[in-house]
């Protein structure tokens, strides 16, 4: 299976005119994983929706019960991978600017399917000010880039947070019948930006790996 995605970790090299807005970057609201800003309001009943919500929680703990523990000291970031994944430093320019980072992935060759997480240290705006960040504009950039490395097409995009870190959530779609489902977070306050992206050949990026993997990538 040719996974295009290996690559992806640079489609979060953002252009520095998109951190040289004059707006100010939203304050999210803190949550303790990625929370949806978007969402429909439900008239399920909190007791019943509470439930449902535990349910899903024990579901992916159980999935992920013996799963590889990683932890990023440069990154400050946790997640869990079906098994040890591989860990690589990658650096590129981007205006006289060097970007760094580091890509984490693991293949389940048998399923066909990909789990990555990274992190990458985004030029500081000139002047070194951080004030005028324009985070919407760096996640759109994130977005539109990742998908053009790909060659994929968004669908269901979703504002959604963790903690301080504003971020989307969205769906790719790939012309060979892959799929896959991203996340994107940037810190305003150092301009470092996180990814996690769950790719399955079968399309099934709702499946319960894939919401255990997802959802256990907490930033610190």
């Amino acid at each position: 299976m040719k996974l295009r995605l290996l690559a992806i970790i640079f489609g979060l090299i953002i252009p520095v005119t998109a951190c040289n807005s004059s707006k100010q970057a939203n304050t999210p609201t803190p949550a303790q994983s990625p929370t949806s800003t978007s969402s429909p309001v439900s008239n399920v009943p909190a007791s019943s929706a509470e439930s449902a919500k535990t349910t899903a929680s024990s579901n992916e703990s159980a999935v992920s019960k013996n799963w590889y523990n990683y932890s990023s000291k440069d990154g400050k970031y946790s997640a869990k991978f079906p098994e040890k994944p591989n860990e690589q430093k990658r650096a590129s320019k981007a205006q006289q600017s060097e970007i760094s980072g580091t890509e984490v992935r693991y293949i389940d060759n048998a399923k066909q399917r990909l789990y990555l997480t990274g992190h990458v240290n985004l030029p500081t705006p000139k002047g070194g000010k951080l004030t005028n960040v324009n985070v919407d504009k760096i996640l759109d950039g994130g977005r539109d880039s990742m998908a053009k490395t790909v060659g994929a097409t968004v669908k269901n995009e979703t504002k959604i947070s963790q903690g301080e870190y504003p971020g989307r959530e969205f769906l790719m779609t790939l012309p060979n019948g892959l799929s896959a489902k991203a996340r994107i977070f940037i810190n305003p306050k150092n301009l470092k930006a996180y990814q996690a992206v769950f790719a399955a050949k079968d399309g099934k990026v709702d499946a319960p790996d894939a919401k255990a993997f997802l959802n256990s990538v907490k930033l610190k």
